[in-house]
């Protein structure tokens, strides 16, 4: 991942106590691309390739539902 083609992304998500090396590996799962760089109890951050961010959005929200239950 060449850094001069990446953004960092912040996503709304309650992270339920993970600290970040659980969080990756629920990524990583979820084959949402990137790497993360923060994480609070409400947010994540997250270093994505420019061409990944639509997908890893609808990636994201399905993990979400999953999560939620």
């Amino acid at each position: 991942m060449e850094l001069s083609k990446t953004e960092k992304v912040k996503y709304k998500l309650n992270t339920k106590g993970m600290n970040i090396t659980q969080m990756a590996k629920l990524l990583r799962k979820h084959s949402i691309k990137g790497f993360l760089i923060r994480l609070s109890e409400r947010f994540i951050v997250v270093i994505v390739p420019r061409d990944e961010i639509t997908l890893n959005k609808t990636k994201m929200k399905q993990m979400i539902k999953v999560m939620e239950g």
